[in-house]
């Protein structure tokens, strides 16, 4: 029996260019139309893209990573001490997000805001400094990234800007580790 095979597709990549979040004024108007014409043409022809330029600097990427992995090594009663018992930010342990019915999720989370946890009567938690800029970061490259998407649907950029004014108050990072299995 034969095996057909299927061609491969390259994946479409997508420079952000002035849009990438380590720049701090705003991107020229043939900027964003560049980066909108290109995200429009891998969308609709492949449905993703890899995106290049993004301004996520290698140091406040691994910073963020290694303070939530060393997050996640703490002892049980340190990190449930983070459990807001909201389900909105802080420390959920293995089984507490259930989506389905006898269903039970198999990892550690930390839903993380830079805000404020005096709620919980600590200092914020020790990786605060580590992801807060990452997440400043996270949320400029999504704000460019949905103005982008706006004006490729042809609505303009206010309606990327409106809707992120909601989007960007529920932003949030979400640390995960997954329990080994034996």
């Amino acid at each position: 029996m034969a095996t057909e095979t299927l061609p491969c597709s390259k994946i479409p990549t997508v420079e952000l260019g002035e849009l990438g979040a380590q720049h701090t004024r705003e991107p020229s108007q043939q900027e964003w139309e560049r980066v909108s014409s290109q995200l429009e043409q891998a969308l609709s022809e492949n449905g993703y893209a890899y995106l290049t330029q993004h301004g996520m600097p290698d140091d406040v990427v691994n910073s963020a990573l290694s303070a939530g992995a060393d997050f996640f090594q703490l002892g049980e009663e340190e990190k449930r001490s983070w459990s807001t018992g909201e389900g909105f930010t802080g420390y959920l342990k293995n089984d507490e997000e259930n989506y389905t019915s006898g269903s039970h999720d198999q990892k550690e989370t930390f839903l993380f805001r830079p805000g404020d946890y005096s709620s919980l009567k600590k200092e914020p938690p020790p990786f605060k400094t580590a992801l807060t800029p990452f997440y400043n970061l996270i949320q400029t490259l999504n704000t460019r990234l949905m103005t982008s998407l706006s004006l490729t649907l042809g609505k303009g950029q206010e309606l990327g800007k409106r809707v992120l004014v909601c989007s960007t108050r529920r932003l949030k990072l979400t640390l995960l580790t997954y329990r080994r299995l034996t």
